[in-house]
């Protein structure tokens, strides 16, 4: 996973861009008109946030310059999720980079807001590292598996006749078969599991580069999520303009 410092996104490096005026930023605060934009915003009145209640949560949509962006933030153990759709309603095709897009882990909100720096800042991981590194698990768990059923060892008693016609009881340690044959069983159900949850990634996951034009596009982006971070700030930039959205993370 690459994990690229993209620099503190607080409140003071958004007053520095809206001085400067050099760079297209808007952060996102609810409100119908947004919150804080830099002055590169030509048109700023044209800015429209909204959040939209949906049966898996609320969805946050900002409207400007003819890209409609709608996110969803979620959690899955130790990953944070971007569900993103991007729609262009203008006739040139959009650009964007979903592997550069950023997230900035706080300790606390008021800890964001005093200035402290986060506890890391990361663009997002890319569903092919991703799955690679789940496959690379996999093998590993599989070859750990495999030896652990390969030392198993089991004991077997038979009878033994003597020469004479007498018996005797044996006892030798033999390779526990059983063993082997409940770790082949559960190697088969690791590599369905994986590979169903592969699938599931691939399927899924935004890797597209552009919208065309008077289209749209959508797909999760993901993230490493830190326990220690109660709050976090997403950075994604689409075409020329970077949208800035506040997460508290209260279901940690």
């Amino acid at each position: 996973m690459r994990a690229i410092l993209f620099g503190l996104i607080t409140l003071t490096f958004v007053t520095v861009a809206s001085a400067q005026g050099g760079k297209k930023l808007i952060f996102w605060s609810g409100d119908a008109n947004c919150g804080v934009k830099s002055r590169a915003v030509v048109e700023p009145e044209t800015v429209k946030c909204e959040q939209v209640s949906t049966e898996r949560g609320p969805v946050s949509k900002v409207t400007y310059d003819g890209i409609v962006l709608s996110v969803a933030f979620l959690e899955d153990d130790d990953k944070l999720i971007v569900g993103a759709t991007i729609k262009n309603t203008t006739d040139e095709i959009i650009g964007f980079d979903p592997d550069m897009w950023g997230a900035a882990h706080f300790k606390t909100k008021s800890g964001f807001y005093a200035g402290e720096k986060p506890i890391a800042a990361e663009t997002s991981l890319p569903s092919r590292d991703m799955i690679r590194e789940m496959s690379s698990d996999g093998r590993l768990v599989n070859s750990l598996g495999e030896f652990i059923a390969e030392t198993q060892m089991t004991a077997e008693t038979r009878r033994v006749r003597r020469p004479d016609g007498t018996e005797y009881i044996r006892t030798t340690i033999i390779p526990d078969k059983a063993a082997k044959e409940a770790e082949a069983r559960q190697k088969e159900n690791r590599h369905e599991t994986l590979s169903n949850e592969q699938r599931r990634i691939r399927s899924t996951a935004l890797t597209v580069r552009s919208v065309a034009a008077n289209s749209s596009v959508k797909g999760l982006v993901y993230f490493r999520a830190y326990k220690k971070a109660e709050f976090v700030i997403y950075s994604i930039k689409v075409a020329d303009t970077t949208f800035v959205f506040q997460l508290p993370r209260v279901n940690r």
